[in-house]
Formats: structure tokens, C-alpha cells, sequence
């Protein structure tokens, strides 16, 4: 009823995006949370510079970071906003402990930015959270009191949403 949403890597995308790479149909590439140049078998980073714009979003240069055409620099997660759902239902928040270091920007605020609607990441993830959690928060009252229960827990259980008959399902 709970199944863990963690590690879930698909292999065949992977190798799909391998060939699309090698074939030069990869028009765009965004790189977050993994460094492939490294971690991937073959010569990856030679397949990311086939991309015509290719972006790793790092915390420190690494073998990725060098082969893609831009950096983006972004902060050590624990001086960042985001939230996360491990295993089906149950939400978590991520806050920061230290303040951003240096002239790095949480990938939320950057991806704002680039879509043209500059906001902070906390005000993000809060609004994420007022939109699609709170509605299914069974006992709470008022949005305020909701957000600041769950943040001082750090996470919060709610009943999973009913899919509609055919609707994708990831954790299947």
C-alpha cells in the first residue's frame, strides 16, 4: 500500500538517451543530482557534448560539469528548500541549515527564473504544499497551522489520492 518511490531508474531510458545523444538528437540536456561522465559506463562525457545545450547543475565541478556547455552552481542541499515523498503518502520537507554559500541558487529558483516567474524556493515548495497537499489534509485547519505542523515534524502522512482508470501509476 506504501511502496518505497526511491531509486527508481529506468535502464532503457537510459540507453535511449544514450542513442539519441550519439545520433546528435538531444537538442537540450539538463544534468541534476548525478554526474554520468563519472558513474556511467563508456565515455559519456564525450556523448554529453554532442548536445547542442547541455547544463549540469552541481554543487562543485566534476567530470560532468566539464563536459556540458554550462554550469549552473547550485548550494549543498542542506542549505536549500525541497520537499520529497520516499514512500507513497508520506511527504517530507527539506529546509536549510546553513545559508547559501558563495553565488549558487537552488535549482527551484533557477528553474523560476528560466520559465520567467523569479520566486524563492521556499515560497515554491509552500505554494506546492498549499496547492496539492493541504486539499488532502483530512483535520487541519487553515493552511498556516498545516504547513507549520509539518514543518516542525518535517513531514506529514495523507491518504493517496485515487488515480482515475488508466492513469499512469510511476510506483508500478
Amino acid at each position: 500500500e506504501h511502496p518505497s518511490l526511491q531509486v527508481q531508474g529506468d535502464e532503457s531510458a537510459l540507453l535511449g538517451l544514450l542513442d539519441e545523444l550519439k545520433a546528435g538528437k538531444i537538442g537540450a540536456l539538463f544534468v541534476l543530482g548525478c554526474n554520468p561522465a563519472y558513474e556511467l559506463p563508456g565515455d559519456w562525457g564525450a556523448f554529453l557534448m554532442k548536445a547542442s545545450f547541455s547544463v549540469a547543475c552541481v554543487e562543485r565541478m566534476d567530470e560532468t560539469a566539464e563536459a556540458v556547455s554550462h554550469v549552473c552552481p547550485v548550494p549543498h542541499f542542506l542549505a536549500s528548500w525541497g520537499d520529497a515523498e520516499p514512500v507513497r503518502g508520506h511527504y517530507s520537507l527539506v529546509q536549510p541549515t546553513f545559508p547559501v554559500l558563495g553565488e549558487a541558487r537552488p535549482v527551484l529558483e533557477s528553474l523560476a527564473v528560466w520559465r520567467g516567474r523569479p520566486a524563492k524556493a521556499k515560497d515554491l515548495v509552500q505554494e506546492h504544499w498549499r496547492e496539492n497537499l493541504f486539499p488532502r489534509s483530512p483535520s487541519v485547519a487553515g493552511f498556516q497551522n498545516f504547513w507549520d505542523r509539518s514543518l516542525e515534524a518535517g513531514y506529514v502522512e495523507l491518504p493517496v489520492p485515487t488515480a482515475p482508470a488508466g492513469a499512469f501509476d510511476a510506483s508500478r
